[in-house]
C-alpha cells in the first residue's frame, strides 16, 4: 500500500512539473508573438489604412493566435496569472480596427512585460556568444 501511495505521489509531482513546463513554454511563445506584433504592425497599417494586405492578414492571424496561446496558458495555470487577458483582447480588436501602430505597440509591449515578469522569462541570451567558438565554426 505504501508503494502505491508513493507511486501516486510521484505521478502527481510529474504531472505538476509537466503542467508548469507547458505553461512556461506557452508564456515564452506568447512573449515572442507579442514582440513580433508590436514591432511589425507598423509595416501593415498606417493612419488607419492597410499598407500591405499580406502583412495585415498576418497581423490579424497572429493576434488570433495570441488569444489561442493565452487560452492554453490560462488552462494550464487555471488562472490569468499575468493579468493580460484584457490587453490581449484589446490588442486583437485594435488590430482588426486598423488602430494606430503606436497604440498596438504599447498594448503588445505592456502584455509582454507582464508575462516576462510573471513567468521570469529572460528575453535575451544569458551570455554573449563566444567569438572564438564562432571563428572555429565558421
Amino acid at each position: 500500500m505504501r508503494a502505491y501511495r508513493s507511486a501516486v505521489v510521484f505521478f502527481l509531482i510529474l504531472l505538476f512539473a509537466a503542467s508548469t513546463a507547458f505553461a512556461d513554454e506557452e508564456a515564452r511563445r506568447l512573449v515572442a508573438l507579442l514582440d513580433y506584433l508590436g514591432s511589425d504592425y507598423k509595416n501593415a497599417v498606417q493612419d488607419g489604412k492597410v499598407l500591405n494586405q499580406n502583412e495585415f492578414a498576418e497581423m490579424q492571424e497572429f493576434s488570433k493566435r495570441t488569444l489561442e496561446l493565452f487560452k492554453q496558458l490560462k488552462e494550464a495555470d487555471k488562472a490569468d496569472k499575468a493579468g493580460v487577458e484584457p490587453s490581449l483582447k484589446s490588442l486583437a480588436a485594435q488590430i482588426q480596427n486598423k488602430a494606430d501602430a503606436k497604440e498596438v505597440a504599447e498594448l503588445a509591449d505592456g502584455a509582454k512585460q507582464k508575462l516576462i515578469a510573471t513567468y521570469n522569462i529572460v528575453p535575451y541570451p544569458k551570455q554573449l556568444p563566444s567569438q572564438a567558438n564562432g571563428r572555429a565554426i565558421y
